[in-house]
Order: structure tokens, then C-alpha cells, then sequence
């Protein structure tokens, strides 16, 4: 169980650092027994974005087409505009070996790209 205050401290942490508000579309894509599912649900809401929860039938597609694929390559594209040096990403082990294969290295509970992106 998550108790309030915790959701709360989550949810002002996650909009310090992503600035998500009114306007904003969160796609709610994770399970939810994941943490990442507090920060696409209540990070989003709370802060005044929408949540687009997709069916089941656009799930699948985004499988069949490797939409984790075209978004982290849009990630990666981002993170070079704005002169970022490394990403980091929470995963589970389900996403590791995509994240493996787009160049991104093993840490303890989530994936980096390195120095050079």
C-alpha cells in the first residue's frame, strides 16, 4: 500500500523536474503495479495534464511496430538537441533488452546512455 503523502511527494518531484501541466498529454501506457504508473496517473492529473489510457487492440499495435523503439530513438534525438549528456531510464526486465540493443548500459534498477549520445 502507497500512502498518500508519498504520492503527494512523488507527484511534486516529478513535476519539478518535467514541468508536465495544463495542455500536457501523459500517455498511460505502464501496468499498474509498476511505480511508473504514480507518475503517468497522478503526476499527470494532479498537475493538470490528460491522461490517454490506449485499448488493448492499440497496445498490441504498438507492439507489432516497435513503438518503444521509434520513442526511445525520439528520446535519444531530444536529449542530443538539447546537449544532454546521459539518459536514464527506469525499466522493467521486459524493456532491458530493447534498451540493450539502442545502446543503453546496465545500472542497478535502470538503464543509462552514455556520454557520447
Amino acid at each position: 500500500m502507497v500512502e498518500n503523502h508519498c504520492v503527494v511527494s512523488y507527484t511534486e518531484a516529478f513535476e519539478a523536474e518535467f514541468h508536465i501541466g495544463p495542455g500536457d498529454v501523459m500517455l498511460q501506457y505502464s501496468v499498474c503495479s509498476f511505480d511508473i504508473y504514480v507518475e503517468e496517473l497522478f503526476g499527470s492529473l494532479l498537475d493538470g495534464a490528460a491522461v490517454c489510457v490506449p485499448p488493448a487492440k492499440v497496445r498490441e499495435d504498438f507492439c507489432k511496430h516497435g513503438i518503444g523503439r521509434m520513442i526511445v530513438d525520439r528520446l535519444i534525438e531530444e536529449a542530443r538537441k538539447n546537449e544532454c549528456d546521459k539518459i536514464y531510464l527506469e525499466t522493467t526486465s521486459q524493456g532491458k533488452s530493447l534498451y540493450l540493443s539502442m545502446g543503453f548500459s546496465k545500472m542497478t534498477g535502470m538503464m543509462i546512455y552514455g556520454k557520447d549520445i
